[in-house]
């Protein structure tokens, strides 16, 4: 018996580690009253996202969190004391459009870009591995929800500066190993930029 009480203990304390506990109906259903919302959403999507700023692109801490994704609005929410909470909201209005990397089908980060910061969205786990299915519901749950869509086809939202870094990248196929990474700057793509003077 007390064998069974120490697995169950330390089974308990491993999904403690594990971050964000979300499986399914249960948990949309408890997000829904955590958050007091009035309907169920229509998308709920694991995700991890971060704050990023436009200019030269630095590596961003993400954080664990649940999309959810409703008429006009998309709440990103996390776990804390037993309870979903809040971590952050974006309406369709201060959203100027949400950046749609390789189009829908893929599985590359979303960025939903603002007036001053980019919303950094990705289903990749820390280690890069994404979920094609998973992001493409996000993209048409955030276009249902009134978001307007970019892509690459359209024009992207980075482009080069002509530097480059030597960096230590980790690739599940050949293992770690030094690359040049070339240096990209992000800006608004769906926001009309100043002209410069010549």
């Amino acid at each position: 018996m007390i064998y069974r009480a120490f697995i169950l203990l330390c089974l308990a304390a491993l999904a403690g580690c594990q971050g964000l506990p979300y499986r399914g109906a249960e948990d949309q259903a408890r997000i829904t009253a955590d958050l007091k919302l009035a309907a169920t959403p229509a998308e709920f999507t694991r995700l991890r996202w971060a704050y990023t700023n436009y200019g030269v692109m630095k590596g961003e801490q993400t954080e664990d969190a649940i999309a959810v994704v409703q008429p006009g609005l998309i709440t990103l929410v996390g776990y804390a004391g037993g309870h979903y909470v809040r971590q952050a909201s974006f309406r369709v209005a201060t959203v100027d459009c949400a950046y749609i990397f390789d189009g829908e089908t893929s599985d590359r980060p979303i960025w939903l870009l603002q007036q001053d910061r980019i919303v950094f969205l990705t289903v990749s786990d820390f280690r890069g591995n994404g979920d094609v299915l998973k992001r493409t519901q996000l993209v048409k749950a955030l276009a249902a929800s009134g978001f307007t869509l970019h892509t690459d086809a359209q024009g992207p939202a980075y482009r080069p500066t002509g530097k480059s870094e030597r960096l230590l990248v980790l690739n599940p196929i050949v293992g770690k190993h030094m690359e040049d990474i070339a240096e990209n700057q992000a800006h608004n793509v769906c926001r009309p930029q100043p002209l410069k003077d010549k």
